[in-house]
Parts: C-alpha cells; structure tokens; sequence
C-alpha cells in the first residue's frame, strides 16, 4: 500500500508544503479538466527502475474515489467515500478489507482528501487533485509529443525547503488530436502525460517528517484509455468490497429481527452444481411449525429419491416430521439427524428455533454492517458475516470457512406483497461463498426472497390430512347460525373458528381440518376432521397430547351445551346446541400447497399432470441457506442419501 499511495498522482506528498514559485514562459488558457473520469495509470519510478499500474476512478459530484494498484504481483484498491467520510484499504489477495475514518492524522497526504480546520474530509478539486490549474500557477511551454500523440506543454519550476523538481504536464493538443473519451465533451482536454524531475529530502511515512538525506527522482506517469464520466452505479465500485467484510468500521447497527409468523418465496442459484431451486417456507412460531415446498427433480435424475412436489412438515409439539410427496405420506421423529437449523436443543430437548436462526442468521455481535446497496432497484441494508460450520465444497471438511451477506430492504423502503400489507426491512437476498483459497466465485449460493408475508401462514401450510386414514381420524359437523356469504370467504374468520375449536378440543392446529358448506338456509356448516394423535414423534409428548376420542367428546359437549361462540367482529355466534354429529370419514386426496399466503392455494389430485400445474402455475421458489432449508432440501439432492430416502418413502 506504501508504493501505491506514494506514487499515486504525482507523488502527492512531495506537492503539499511550501507554497510553489513557477517560471511563466507564455500566456494561454489552462486546459480545462472533467469533474468525472475513470483512466488507467502507468506509473514508472525510472529512479527504482519499477512500474506500477493504477486504475482511477474519480467522482467530483459524488464526493468519492477509487484507486487500484498493481505492483510485485499483488493488487490492493483503495475507496474514498467522503459522504460517510470513510476509508477502504482492500487487499485482493488475502481478500481482506479495513475500514477507517479519514482524518488528517491518516490522510493527510491523501491524493483525494483535503481536511478543514474542523478535520472534516472533503474531496479535492479535480484540479487540485492533479495539482494543476491557475492555483498551481502552471504555464504553456509549446508543443510536444507523447506516445506519438500531439500535444500542448504546461510546466511548473518547484523549489521550497524540503525539495527542489520539475512538473511537465502533456495534454492531448485541440483540436489537432481526437481522444476516444467515451462520451462527447469538445472543450474537455485529456492528460496524456507527466513528467517529474527533481531532488527531495527522504520522507519518513511513519513519522510524516522529512529527513536531512537527500536523493534524486524522476518520475513518468502515462494517463491511458482516459474516459469521462462517473462509473456505472450498478457496478458498485465505490462500494465496500463484495464478500469481504471489513474491519474497522463505525458501530455496527443491530441486523433485523426476523417475524415470529412469516411465509417467503425463495429461489436459490447453486455453483459450480448449475442449479436452481425454488420453494416456499412457512414459519409459526404459535404452532411451534415450518413447513417447506419445493419441488424435487425429474424422475430422471441420477440422484434418486422421488421426484415431483414435496411438501414438508416439521411439528415440534408432537415431535414429527411429516414428507409428504407423489407416493403418499411419511412419519418419523423429529431428530438432529432430520432437522436440519431449524431447532436447538434446551437440556437435550429438541425445540423450535427462532425464525432469525433458521435462515442462519447469527448472533447480532458476529455480523457487521457493511452500508447500503442497491439489489435489484430495492434500497437495502447489508450484514455480512463469516461462518465455519457450513461445508459448501465437497471435500469432506463440513467445518470450512465461509462469508455470508443479508440484504434487508431499508426501513425506509415500502414493501407490499401478497398479503397486502406494508412492510419494511424485509430480507430480500441472501449469498453465501467459500473462502476456501481460490474457491471464492466457484462455490457460491445465491438465494433471492420474494413475496415475504409477515402475519400467520395459511392453514394449508400445515395441513396434514392425507397422512392419516380413516383408521386413525374422525369427522364431525355442526352449524353456525351466521350469513354463510358474509364471513365463509374471509380467511380471519376461519383463523377464528380454529382458534376456538383448538381450544374446546385442547389439540393444536395440525390435529384438525376445517371446511365451511353453507346450508339450505345459508348459514354455515362447519366440518372438521380430527386426527388422532401421531405414532411417531417425542414420546413424552405424545403422551401428554389429548386422544381423538377425547377431542370429540369435548367438541360435543361444547356444541350441545351452548358453550361453543365465536365472534366475527358482530357479536356473538353460538354453534346451535341440536347440530352436532358424526359423520363418515372420507379418505383424503393427496394435496401439496402451492406457494403463496392466500386462499387460491389449495390443490389436489396426485397426477402428474396436477403437480406440474401447481408447479408452474404458482412458481414454487426458494431456499435461505444456512439454515434448516438449506438442509431440508440438500439432504435429498445428495447421492450418498439416495438409498436412505428410498427406504425413508418405503
């Protein structure tokens, strides 16, 4: 970084002490300089027969810069924001970022910065940064030629107390010479050239002082592919690095606390695999439930498994796992070996983690704020965090490094999705990569969320019916003495009558299945299917979970004692007393929720030709890596699991 910043615009340092005295040899207008331009640098130090490369990028209006430097073999960028008054010093090779705040106990040599008497940092004139212009005193001195480019000469004499050289400068001559600038400026002139020849005292960088030694320097700097203009915004070249984070930056803000209920569209980009994978997530934290949807590959994938849409159903109350896919229904006990990050362990207790856990998010004090960013025309706020538990490359090492980033749309940013409901700093990106060396851009996960929907998932995320027969379920009906037109499509309503009935019948919500039929009369006749408790899941409690027998006695006694009301917001509505009964148990057709938050996702029928509609009539997206998602769906896509999720399905 020492060469870089030295010989970075014309030895800066040597140009900032006593003020200059210049020989005038002719009268002419200065040429005059953009306020934008990006150009490379070849920087030949003739005195230490070296050359370094620079690439510029300076943005007047945009109070910011970027210098990148090559030399020994190593890169290392350097950006200026004066906006957020911040430095980035970036080593490419170690991929390693530190941040600081300009100062003028740091910068005060900087080729950008110049400081007030406050300290406050404010980029430089474009002349004053090439130290050229009226100011500088810099006069014509004829013409020349550079490159074999035609050119008009300024020179400038320099002598003070610590040095004593020679500044010639070599503009493209107009309009004798065209320049391929890039855009259209016919009164901007294009430096091709400086030369700088002299004597110095030696400057100690360290201690910023000039010592009795002197040497001698000549210096050339050639401005190549010189182009006008700031660079694309899209390029994020002002930006902290991608992937990297940096050390040193200001107090960190606390990374956004994730909704106790949400649903999310996810799709994942997965490399060097060239692979896609989309699905939909629901999260309850009153079920103390996820549900996952995705959709597996054909029937002709090498990976074994079964392909088409599966539906997947963690319950955390019974302990169960419920994979519901083309071949039926499932069961087993929720495990650490099923789970994947969507639970902890609470004195060796298996329990429902929360919603920031499993999209891997880690503790606040592990991941830093890295600025704002543009993802896709969203204004979002970035986190990014390093990770060593997460094996991306297939190596056998499951504990390798790894950089994430969290982009979160800005508090500021209105997010409405299907839900209808606005919302503000929503998780839209996710991406993970390999810090194995070399492997940065080649192992990568990248996940973009669509259509986040806080509030509490619809029913069909969790629904659970075909996994159980009429063997091990019961049905029931009774009537509520309410306009069936006024409150059977209003999905609140429903949420309102299982709330209740979950409580008359002391089950949770994944223990039963409500439909509304209007009557005769248009009122409503409220069916519910009542599934016994599971075979499989934790032991204690399950034996702690009320029977299906029990459930439906409560339900009777309730209906026939006047006890069952709800209210919808009109008062009042008591399920009438003489309209209970059993009814027959009708065998569930298979039914995989497509993706979204609203009534119109409820499908079924096990065809082919039924899934592939659900499939690509609601776009099934996603997956958030790092966490129980990422798990839930890799387990399967692994071959080494195949024969495991043979015997699983059987």
């Amino acid at each position: 970084m020492a060469l870089g910043v030295c010989v970075l615009l014309f030895v800066g340092v040597f140009l900032e002490f006593v003020p200059s005295r210049f020989a005038q040899t002719s009268v002419r207008p200065l040429p005059q300089l953009p306020n934008q331009f990006i150009t490379e640098v070849e920087a030949n130090i003739v005195n230490k027969n070296r050359s370094v490369q620079i690439t510029e990028y300076y943005d007047g209006p945009g109070a910011r810069g970027r210098l990148e430097t090559f030399s020994n073999g190593s890169r290392h960028t350097d950006i200026y924001d004066f906006k957020k008054q911040l430095h980035y010093h970036i080593e490419e090779e170690e991929r390693s970022c530190e941040a600081e705040i300009l100062s003028p106990a740091n910068h005060n040599h900087n080729p950008f910065a110049l400081f007030f008497g406050n300290g406050t940092a404010h980029i430089r004139s474009v002349a004053d940064f090439f130290r050229f212009g009226a100011q500088h005193h810099d006069s014509y001195n004829g013409t020349g030629t550079a490159r074999g480019i035609f050119c008009d000469m300024y020179v400038g004499y320099v002598q003070n107390s610590t040095m004593n050289y020679t500044m010639t400068w070599y503009f493209a001559a107009r309009p004798t010479w065209n320049m391929p600038i890039g855009i259209e400026s016919p009164n901007t002139d294009i430096p091709v050239r400086l030369v700088l020849e002299g004597t110095s005292e030696n400057f100690n960088r360290t201690t910023q002082t000039f010592s009795s030694d002197t040497h001698t320097f000549y210096h050339v700097y050639e401005f190549v592919n010189f182009r006008l203009g700031a660079p694309d915004d899209h390029l994020h070249l002002f930006d902290p690095p991608h992937g990297i984070p940096c050390v040193g930056l200001p107090a960190s803000k606390p990374i956004p606390k994730l909704p106790d209920q949400f649903v999310v569209e996810i799709q994942t980009a997965i490399s060097p695999n060239e692979t896609s994978l989309f699905y939909s997530v629901a999260y309850d934290k009153s079920r103390e439930s996820t549900s996952y949807v995705y959709n597996y590959p054909s029937k002709n994938s090498t990976q074994g498994g079964v392909y088409g849409l599966h539906h997947i159903i963690h319950n955390f109350i019974e302990g169960t796992e419920y994979n519901i896919s083309l071949v039926g229904c499932n069961m087993k006990k929720l495990t650490n070996e099923t789970l994947g990050k969507d639970f902890v362990l609470d004195h060796g207790k298996i329990t429902l983690a929360s919603s920031s856990k499993l999209f891997g998010i880690p503790a606040l004090n592990n991941a830093t704020y890295e600025g704002e960013r543009e993802i896709d025309g969203i204004a979002a706020d970035l986190w990014m965090f390093t990770r060593n538990d997460i094996q991306l490359v297939p190596n056998g090492d499951v504990n390798q490094p790894s950089v994430w980033e969290y982009y979160f749309s800005k508090q500021t940013w209105h997010y409405t999705s299907l839900s209808l409901s606005e919302l503000h700093q929503v998780p839209i990106r996710v991406e993970g990569h390999s810090l194995l060396p070399g492997l940065f851009d080649t192992y990568k996960f990248v996940s973009v969320m669509i259509n986040f929907q806080s509030g509490p998932p619809r029913g069909f995320f969790f629904d659970n019916t075909v996994c159980f027969n009429s063997s091990s379920a019961s049905s029931a009906q009774f009537t509520l003495p309410t306009i069936y037109d006024a409150v059977a499509g209003n999905y609140s309503v429903r949420g309102i009558v299982y709330k209740k009935m979950g409580q008359v019948m002391n089950i949770s919500r994944s223990r039963f299945h409500v439909d509304f039929v209007p009557t005769a009369s248009n009122q409503i006749l409220v069916s519910v299917r009542v599934h016994s408790v599971p075979d499989v899941g934790f032991t204690e409690k399950l034996a702690s979970l009320t029977s299906l027998a029990t459930a439906l006695d409560k339900l009777r006694s309730a209906v026939e004692k006047s006890e069952l009301t709800v209210d919808f917001g009109k008062g009042p509505v008591t399920a009438l007393r003489r309209s209970y009964s059993n009814t027959a148990v009708n065998s569930p057709k298979l039914s995989i929720p497509a993706v979204g938050n609203s009534d119109r996702s409820k499908k079924s029928g096990a065809s082919s030709g039924t899934v592939a509609g659900v499939a690509i009539g609601t776009l099934i997206l996603g997956i958030v890596l790092g966490g129980a998602i990422m798990y839930v769906v890799l387990r399967r896509l692994r071959s080494d699991s195949a024969n495991a999720y043979k015997r699983e399905i059987n």
